[in-house]
């Protein structure tokens, strides 16, 4: 793959001002993700979170609360929050869809213009493909890809059902909390609640 091929998702994405490319017949369809919950920024978040971040001169913004290590998390009126989660609400006033993680190329970046979520990555990558002229094997599994259909980051498509077997739920605590869906940790499945703090997402989920 050439550089120019290779650039990455957050330039396409200023680069792009299109909706959603639509899916094409007889390849992996370009996910129609649930439409992201409305939610306006509770009171005080952005402080309770300015106060566990600094600017690290370099554009990008990094965790100081607890832990230090992977993803932050963080409780604000009640509200359990990672630090990927609360930037997403600041920087786009609405909930995530799906799990948040940075954009940037930096994994513990938590600025709010450098954390997109589910929906938002399957809309730029499938639109990276898309202007690169990406050409897709069909797939070789019967899952529906119109449900399970999902892009890597250099805009190649791959079955997300294949790529995540269904487990018994998340394993964490006693009784466990069983929800769904999870992905694998060297301590057990886990859903994005109960994530291991020191463990950066799972790097092959969508």
């Amino acid at each position: 793959m050439t550089s120019a091929t290779a650039i990455s998702v957050d330039h396409t994405r200023r680069l792009l001002d299109a909706p959603p490319v639509e899916p094409v017949p007889g390849q992996l369809a370009v996910v129609d993700a649930p439409a992201p919950p409305a939610a306006s920024v509770p009171a005080g978040l952005a402080a309770a979170f300015a106060k566990r971040t600094r600017e690290t001169g370099d554009g990008h913004l990094a965790w100081t609360g607890r832990p230090t290590n992977g993803g932050g998390r963080f409780q604000h009126a009640g509200q359990a929050y990672t630090a990927f989660q609360a930037a997403f609400i600041l920087g786009h006033g609405r909930l995530p869809a799906g799990s948040v993680r940075p954009s940037c190329g930096v994994p513990t970046c938590c600025s709010p213009a450098h954390v997109d979520d589910q929906s938002t990555r399957q809309r730029d990558r499938a639109a990276l493909a898309a202007i690169t002229g990406m050409q897709h094997r069909a797939p070789t599994c019967d899952h529906d890809q119109a449900a399970h259909g999902r892009h890597r980051a250099d805009g190649r498509r791959y079955c997300n059902a294949c790529n995540n077997p269904p487990s018994d739920g998340c394993a964490h605590g006693n009784p466990q909390c069983g929800a769904q869906p999870v992905r694998p940790y060297p301590c057990g499945p886990r859903c994005d609640d109960h994530q291991p703090a020191r463990t950066r997402p799972y790097s092959t989920a969508a």
